[in-house]
């Protein structure tokens, strides 16, 4: 498994099992998560939440907003980038 599915992977899956009862179908690393009605605020604080905790990860309060969680691609992009500065 690349780093790159390593990290997408299980954020799709979270959000199909969360969000979308299992089924992933149409849920593409450039979906728009927010605008497309998927993640709404306290969604969004539900999967910071998992995030930190998968990925052993603080996420710092500044970089929770629309553009970090818009799409998987975004969120695994936040996901890493916080890994780097830890």
């Amino acid at each position: 498994m690349s780093q790159q599915n390593a990290v997408i992977d299980p954020i799709r899956k979270y959000l199909a099992e969360t969000l979308l009862d299992g089924d992933d179908r149409g849920l593409e690393e450039d979906t728009d998560l927010i605008r497309g009605g998927l993640l709404d605020s306290f969604a969004i604080v539900q999967f910071v939440s998992f995030l930190e905790e998968h990925f052993d990860i603080t996420i710092p309060r500044g970089q929770i907003d629309i553009h970090s969680f818009a799409t998987i691609r975004a969120v695994a992009a936040l996901v890493e980038a916080t890994r780097r500065v830890a």
